[in-house]
């Protein structure tokens, strides 16, 4: 999920664990920072952010928006960490880190079925949780695989996990915070994925030497 662009911020102040020091906190900053720097002028005001977009030196007029946050902006991480705290809470085994998640089910082929529903159960949980916070989610960046030593292990869950109305296909490997790993806990693929960028500088070095 695209977390920066479609956060609906506001929000943040509804959730019910937020303390009242912290809610206050949140809302003084919101009303005293009186401009952000980002591509197209976007600026926060007492009255919410306001976009403007320049065009051959013309200068459009403010559009009020809520969603988004400017990139690098120093309050981004925290905010996102409160956004999302109630999605973890649900979900105690998930491993999250900014806004990549993972969902991990340990089980033995016989007990597939159980992890099957498990996994769906889950996966509803974090697209209910989306509708609830207005979060939209790519089903086509979702990943899906199972870790065996069995190449027939893959085939009792092959075709039976959803997500966004989909299928999720199993996949071979999948990356994890930009690191590769395959099905069978080897990185092989990420090895020849580093292998292969370095190669591309190899004559632009030898043309520097």
């Amino acid at each position: 999920m695209n977390a920066w662009i479609h956060l609906w911020w506001p929000w943040i102040l509804l959730e019910p664990f937020i303390g009242c020091y912290t809610r206050g906190l949140l809302k003084s900053f919101a009303s005293k920072v009186s401009r952000v720097t980002y591509y197209c002028c976007s600026r926060i005001t007492s009255m919410g952010r306001t976009l403007q977009v320049v065009i051959n030196g013309q200068l459009s007029r403010p559009s009020p928006i809520q969603p988004s946050v400017p990139q690098g902006f120093v309050l981004g991480p925290i905010l996102w960490n409160i956004y999302i705290d109630d999605l973890l809470r649900q979900l105690p085994t998930v491993e999250a880190y900014a806004d990549d998640c993972t969902l991990v089910c340990s089980y033995w082929r016989p007990d597939s079925q159980r992890a099957v529903s498990e996994l769906n159960r889950q996966l509803r949980l974090v697209e209910e949780w989306g509708e609830s916070w207005q979060v939209s989610f790519d089903s086509e960046k979702t990943q899906a695989m199972v870790i065996s030593r069995s190449p027939d292990a893959s085939q009792t869950v092959s075709g039976r996990l959803c997500f966004g109305g989909k299928t999720l296909p199993l996949q071979d490997h999948i990356k994890i915070l930009g690191v590769s790993v395959d099905r069978g806990l080897r990185f092989d693929h990420h090895l020849a994925g580093a292998v292969h960028h370095v190669s591309l500088h190899v004559p632009v070095l030898r043309r520097v030497a």
